[in-house]
């Protein structure tokens, strides 16, 4: 099967969520025997880019499974010449605006991964964006459902979030969630009662919707003072705590980073899925989430790990309270939660992907 995935290739290891999924779902696709190319744009943050490369530029990146970098008319002319079965649409980005309005040109199946909701997001954005690119991310969002062939969620959570701002139709719908990294998998971990135990808690680059001050306030009423908490990601400017500021980290770094934490704290409002609470699951830490994070639905409830409900915060603060006060085996949770490795490795994930492509061009 020849499939051009479509995004940015982050070379890196530093990845966010959107780039991890594209990058090892690319990689994944090479090692089943399939005929991957992943085509990237001249973005103008490349140090190599300029206007005629955005243009007409050109460049294979790396081979086996390749990846290349073009301009905006030999992205579609590689396009029409590959003739690829699939056009996966894996990470935003607004030069996919001409390759949907050309989709005439091509008999490929397009296929688009919603990592998020821009008409959701645009509202809780930290960094405020202008009028112009707000309109161009939501054209490329209606594109996305107008002209896309299949539409793949991360979690029922996001699907019913995007039906209020869209008609969706179901037969259009696939639900597949991100994998999980094999280096995560700490089968072996063992939770030490005796030593501090250590929270994380991850609050984002980019959005306003991970709850940290309802975090602040739940940890203020904590009576068991023998917890240290490390934040990833940004602090709301003028915050002052004494908790560990933890800057992004590569996914090697972050695996050694979690391997001697032992709970994983999610209070966010909305969001798709959580690929950190599932790695931090697969690492073997105690998770905790709210009732609207996507990927509560691999949690059950004190056997793996917890839910509560958003609305209701003290919910949260009475499961801190009844971890640290030893009323749960944190040991055998910490071991049930590992497992979810073995549902989410990135090669079942794949295959779930592959087999979306195969249903799409039988039908």
């Amino acid at each position: 099967m020849r499939i051009v995935y479509l995004g940015n290739y982050n070379q890196t290891e530093k990845l966010s969520g959107p780039e991890k999924g594209a990058k090892r779902l690319f990689h994944q696709s090479k090692l089943c025997g399939h005929d991957p190319v992943f085509l990237e744009y001249y973005f103008k943050d490349y140090e190599d880019c300029n206007f005629l490369k955005r243009l007409f530029g050109f460049n294979i990146i790396k081979n086996d499974p390749k990846v290349i970098r073009a301009g905006i008319f030999r992205t579609i002319f590689f396009i029409m010449t590959f003739r690829p079965h699939i056009i996966h649409i894996v990470t935003y980005k607004r030069y996919i605006i001409a390759i949907l309005f050309l989709k005439l040109l091509f008999k490929s199946r397009i296929v688009v991964t919603f990592h998020g909701i821009m008409k959701y997001e645009i509202n809780k954005s930290r960094i405020k964006q202008k009028r112009y690119d707000i309109i161009k991310d939501l054209l490329l969002e209606k594109l996305f459902i107008t002209k896309s062939d299949l539409l793949v969620f991360l979690s029922y959570v996001q699907l019913e979030m995007i039906k209020k701002y869209y008609k969706i139709y179901n037969e259009k719908v696939a639900i597949i969630p991100n994998g999980i990294d094999e280096v995560f998998f700490n089968k072996k971990k063992q939770i030490n009662r005796t030593n501090k135990l250590k929270i994380v808690f991850y609050n984002g680059f980019s959005h306003e919707v991970k709850g940290v001050n309802i975090l602040f306030e739940i940890m203020s009423h904590i009576q068991n003072k023998n917890v240290e908490v490390f934040l990833l990601g940004n602090v709301p400017a003028g915050t002052t705590t004494s908790y560990t500021h933890v800057a992004m980290l590569s996914v090697n770094e972050l695996s050694k980073f979690l391997s001697d934490k032992q709970i994983y704290i999610n209070i966010a409002e909305y969001e798709p899925f959580s690929l950190m609470a599932v790695e931090a699951m697969a690492s073997g830490l105690i998770t905790i989430v709210s009732d609207r994070v996507g990927m509560k639905r691999y949690i059950h409830h004190g056997e793996n790990g917890f839910v509560f409900n958003y609305h209701d915060k003290y919910q949260l603060l009475s499961i801190l309270n009844s971890i640290l006060e030893r009323e749960v085996d944190l040991n055998t949770i910490s071991k049930n939660a590992t497992r979810i490795y073995k549902k989410l490795n990135w090669h079942d994930v794949a295959k779930l992907y592959f087999d979306s492509y195969s249903r799409l061009l039988n039908v």
